[in-house]
């Protein structure tokens, strides 16, 4: 049941450098020469510290700045977003809210462009990259810190298996990650974040892609 264990430990064999092991509140990755250990988990709503709309909470609010692929100052990214959050002032709310609405309405499609959160709501189709991309606008554009986050998801189509992956990590009153491309408000045990920041810092994982064995250890 990848979508809705609680907890997965993982090991996983690799190039993996050090900045690729990103630990916070629902993950730990650990290891060296080769050989990490994961642990991922999957964080209740009960359990995440929650504030209201707009955020303004100065150690995040970098994260509301519009940038060359985040448009969140744009007229149509901050129509769009207040049609869908409405009169909702909860944080996590907000956010469910917003990547529900991706995943309903943006059709997935393979795609291969280095796209923009305006470009896809012009265009409503692409695969994750599409998905986060406008979902990371629309949080920006309605007073929720946001940015990208990026590494390998389990899937069982076309082959089971670790594919890489892109979501999105939301300030809701702490950092909680989100995937709207599977409706995930707040994200499986099964997501292994290896990057986060903005598209520049998933660079760093060209070098990696394809090179990493994965093995369920618990």
């Amino acid at each position: 049941d990848p979508r809705g264990r609680p907890e997965l430990h993982l090991t996983i064999r690799g190039p993996l450098a050090q900045g690729h092991l990103i630990s916070d509140n629902r993950q730990s990755i650990a290891g060296r020469d080769g050989s990490f250990d994961f642990i991922g988990r999957r964080l209740s709503e009960s359990s995440i510290t929650v504030s209201t709309l707009p955020i303004a909470n100065e150690e995040v609010t970098e994260w509301l700045a519009p940038s060359l692929f985040v448009q969140s100052d744009h007229p149509r990214l901050v129509e769009a977003a207040k049609k869908i959050v409405g009169d909702e002032t909860g944080a996590f709310q907000a956010s469910s809210k917003l990547s529900h609405w991706v995943y309903e309405n943006v059709i997935g499609t393979f795609s291969a462009r280095l796209t923009n959160s305006l470009e896809v709501l012009d265009h409503m189709e692409g695969d994750c990259t599409e998905h986060s991309m406008l979902f990371i606008g629309l949080p920006r554009a309605a007073g929720l810190p946001a940015r990208e986050a990026a590494g390998l998801i389990y899937v069982d189509d076309p082959q089971p298996g670790f594919y890489f992956h892109q979501w999105a990590s939301v300030w809701v009153g702490q950092w909680i990650d989100v995937d709207p491309t599977f409706d995930q408000p707040i994200a499986d045990a099964t997501h292994i974040k290896l990057a986060e920041g903005d598209l520049f810092k998933q660079v760093q994982l060209l070098p990696i892609i394809g090179q990493l064995n994965v093995s369920v250890a618990k």
